[in-house]
């Protein structure tokens, strides 16, 4: 389970950056640049929103080290009768094995929460329909099926009265934080090489005249047709998916809270507000003109070491340097525009009911 909030994702949001960032570090074949490694673990900030405490995803994790505190609770018959029914409605006689009910509600959570993920992107309206007449389906199926009431009060039941067990799960989880994530690199690297693009074309927007920057602004002539290629990236933190995160045992001693669970409003005292879940990609960029550039825009194309069209690097140290005629610029080179941001779920959400070191 991941502390992806599936309840938010309608409210995932782009982040334009405020200038590409080349994927690729041409110095060494099949490297990710340093920029893009760091801004896969940044935190995005939208225009309105406040800036975060830490800047990556990684050092706000690691704010919970020594902030973690854990729950006791002394159970009555009663308590101790209800928290092995529970046990005995999710789990098989080892304790550990889920129950075949189980098993089927957690694959309809699963269908439920890819139908969440694949809505949150769909840009498509004919799609969104589909993926939300899927979603009605499954959480009917799930209802009746799936036995979701009663695992859902097996599972709260579970949270309510278990004893503080996630002390283990956190030292493992800690450990996690001192490694760099290896998996960003290969999960990037394998996307930009499979074939899951999408081709992008558009002409004639209503008289558009882009802008070129080479040591100084150079107006381009109108519009006739723009091109590209664009892909979305996973790039999440693995270290969000831990179980750990969502266990309602454990609080913390400061007050901080890593995510609050409202994507409305960033509270002070929250570490993660969003996470990046996703890098915007594109490449094979053709500007297309009506009419023919000024020589000059030509020339210092040519000259210059860095070129952007509006904030589309065409020309750098990482990203090589673009083909040009009169009337069209062509730049082949993968860039990140923009982070596709996610809340999270509320972390941590201490059961009230549990009994705490402190008050």
């Amino acid at each position: 389970m991941s502390a992806l909030n599936p309840q938010y994702a309608q409210s995932n949001g782009f982040v334009l950056l405020a200038t590409g960032v080349p994927i690729l570090n041409l110095t060494r074949k099949g490297a990710l640049s340093k920029a893009v490694r760091v801004l896969a673990d940044r935190i995005p900030i939208p225009e309105a929103g406040r800036a975060p405490a830490v800047d990556s995803v990684r050092q706000g994790l690691s704010l919970l080290v020594g902030d973690v505190e854990f729950s006791t609770l002394k159970l009555n018959d009663e308590q101790n009768s209800e928290l092995a029914s529970a046990q005995n409605l999710l789990f098989a006689g080892d304790g550990k094995t889920p129950s075949p009910d189980y098993k089927r509600y957690l694959r309809y959570k699963e269908q439920y929460d890819n139908v969440v993920a694949s809505l949150a992107t769909e840009t498509n309206e004919a799609a969104k329909v589909s993926l939300q007449t899927d979603l009605q389906q499954i959480n009917s199926d799930w209802s009746l099926l799936g036995r979701r009431g009663e695992i859902d009060q097996a599972l709260e039941t579970i949270s309510r009265l278990k004893e503080g067990s996630a002390e283990k799960d956190y030292i493992s989880w800690t450990e996690t934080l001192t490694k760099e994530d290896d998996t960003v690199e290969s999960r990037i690297l394998s996307s930009l090489a499979a074939g899951n693009w999408l081709k992008v074309s558009t002409s004639d927007q209503q008289g558009f005249t882009p802008s070129l920057v080479a040591g100084k602004h150079y107006p381009l002539p109108p519009l006739a047709r723009l091109s590209f290629d664009f892909a979305l990236v996973d790039v999440h933190d693995p270290r969000l998916d831990d179980s750990f995160l969502l266990d309602r045992t454990w609080r913390t001693k400061s007050g901080r809270v890593l995510s609050d669970g409202n994507s409305a409003v960033d509270d002070a005292l929250e570490i993660l507000p969003r996470v990046p879940v996703a890098l915007v990609i594109v490449r094979n960029i053709v500007v297309s003109f009506k009419d023919d550039a000024d020589p000059d825009v030509l020339s210092a194309i040519g000259k210059s070491q860095d070129v952007t069209i509006d904030q589309i690097p065409i020309k750098c140290q990482g990203c090589g340097g673009p083909s040009y005629q009169l009337r069209t610029i062509a730049a082949s080179t993968p860039i990140a525009i923009a982070i596709l941001a996610s809340d999270l779920a509320k972390i941590p959400n201490p059961n009230p009911n549990r009994t705490w070191l402190t008050k």
